[in-house]
């Protein structure tokens, strides 16, 4: 569900939620959520075992192909890919979903994928799809609403 197609949205708001909550107590000097970049070492303090992955961005993600990108669906299905890659590769608590947030280097990795979004959706070069943004924006709701249900049944 949070890998398909409304993965970047689903990303944003989950950094997103992790930046309120800092702010309503006490760790506002933490927003936004600095994005570390996987193509360099990671920070010693956010280092829990994990491998130094030394990977990039892929070319058809880089700011030039960015520009060339017109829809939220061809962005999501190329980021995809890549963010498993790197979960996977850094090992630690990362190949998991169950335990990779808590993971150190959970939170900024995903920011910088944020960073991504946020650059193709600010590049004034290419035509924005919004039908396919809004289908995204829906399909993240309906998952967090699906979310938010199941825990209320875990709950009871």
């Amino acid at each position: 569900m949070i890998h398909d197609g409304g993965f970047l949205a689903w990303h944003q708001h989950f950094v997103a939620e992790l930046e309120t909550w800092l702010v309503n107590n006490g760790g506002s000097q933490f927003v936004p959520v600095p994005y570390w970049d996987p193509s360099r070492p990671i920070p010693a303090q956010l280092d829990k075992n994990n491998n130094s992955v030394n990977m990039p961005l892929p070319q058809n993600l880089r700011p030039a192909a960015l520009k060339k990108i017109s829809s939220y669906t061809v962005l999501d299905h190329r980021i995809v890919p890549y963010h498993g890659s790197v979960h996977d590769a850094l090992g630690g608590q990362m190949p998991n979903p169950d335990t990779s947030p808590s993971d150190p280097i959970f939170w900024p990795f995903h920011a910088f994928l944020v960073s991504v979004y946020e650059r193709w959706r600010n590049s004034s070069t290419s035509e924005r799809n919004t039908s396919s943004i809004c289908a995204g924006v829906n399909r993240l709701r309906r998952s967090i609403h699906h979310i938010r249900t199941a825990k209320k049944a875990a709950v009871r």
